[in-house]
């Protein structure tokens, strides 16, 4: 599948340069590429364009910088990640960035080999969200054992965001099922476990929300949930 790259950098030579690297690229449709010459005219382009993967930023620009760009693409879209382009050694604007969502940065002079391979990693990255988000919003097993309301409330924005959220944290996993399930259900009638399920999930989902959880994925008969935060193991 193609991915989409908005490269935002007000010198235009790069626009050439890009082409001419990754010709190959753009021959068999691996990458298309969009270009901005600053942040203003970046996210008139993300409103134009649907579909972009990546931002590829400089960060000095006229009119709106790439830092303030990095803000307004977290609050636009918190699936669409950026690599941000520093000066070697600008430490301060590297940490900045990569405090305000930047996925990962390459230094100039622009080694092209260093940016395909971080290019690379990072569209692996929005494809392994993307792919998660959908089949949390497809599951069929949470459709048929959760209530709408919840289901409505994994699927919005607000738990897309803080889902996709690019950081690393101290957490607690947890892991939580029937105890005696493979029994039960050898014992009992089809209708009575789907039932047992149903009550089950509903009410493990809600808790688990409601104590600021997160719901991993449905293993069988257990759920997998991540606790973030303060008291993320009394929590969980």
């Amino acid at each position: 599948m193609m991915a989409k790259i908005l490269v935002v950098d007000d010198e235009t030579d790069l626009e050439v340069l890009i082409k001419q690297k990754f010709r190959k690229q753009i021959r068999s449709n691996e990458y298309e590429f969009v270009f901005a010459y600053n942040g203003k005219e970046a996210l008139e382009k993300l409103d134009e364009e649907s579909e972009v993967d990546l931002v590829l930023s400089d960060i000095n620009m006229p009119e709106m910088d790439g830092l303030t760009l990095l803000s307004k693409i977290n609050e636009l879209n918190p699936l669409l990640k950026s690599i941000i382009v520093s000066a070697y050694g600008d430490m301060d604007n590297i940490r900045t960035a990569m405090n305000r969502g930047a996925f990962d940065f390459i230094t100039k002079p622009i080694n092209f080999e260093d940016l395909t391979i971080t290019m690379e990693k990072t569209l692996k990255h929005v494809q392994q969200i993307r792919d998660t988000l959908r089949a949390v919003k497809e599951n069929n097993i949470l459709r048929m054992y959760v209530d709408e309301n919840v289901l409505s409330f994994m699927g919005g924005q607000e738990y897309e965001s803080k889902i996709t959220a690019n950081e690393n944290i101290e957490a607690t996993v947890m892991f939580i099922d029937v105890c005696g399930f493979t029994a039960i259900s050898e014992q009992a009638k089809p209708d009575v476990v789907v039932h047992m399920l149903n009550t089950y999930f509903d009410a493990m989902v809600k808790e688990i929300i409601a104590q600021e959880g997160y719901v991993d994925k449905f293993i069988g008969d257990a759920v997998m949930a991540v606790f973030r935060g303060e008291y993320h193991l009394d929590r969980a």
